[in-house]
């Protein structure tokens, strides 16, 4: 996938944030795995699958932060310290999701 002229790619603090957010996901899927394989009780596994879901989630918050910012950045700049100003509330916003 490449980035456009209205979507750049992410920057490389962005990019490390974002990889060890997936690797630990993919850490706590081969957990989940040896938990099913070991025939570990079905409530343990699903309360590693719920931390799963919940960090896939935050994955998607960050990953949706990182757009907003690229989006509105350069979408708004007439807007100026307001346009820093809308960026940051609705990143404050999607944070609490």
């Amino acid at each position: 996938m490449h980035a456009s002229a209205s979507h750049p790619a992410l920057c490389e603090a962005d990019v490390q944030r974002l990889i060890r957010r997936l690797r630990r996901i993919e850490g706590q899927a081969r957990g989940v795995q040896k938990m099913v394989s070991e025939r570990q009780p079905c409530g343990s596994v699903l309360t590693q699958l719920e931390a799963m879901r919940a960090a896939l989630q935050r994955t998607k918050v960050e990953l949706s932060i990182c757009h907003v910012r690229q989006s509105l950045a350069d979408q708004l700049p007439e807007l100026g310290e307001r346009a820093t100003v809308l960026i940051g509330e609705t990143i404050s916003t999607l944070s609490r999701l």
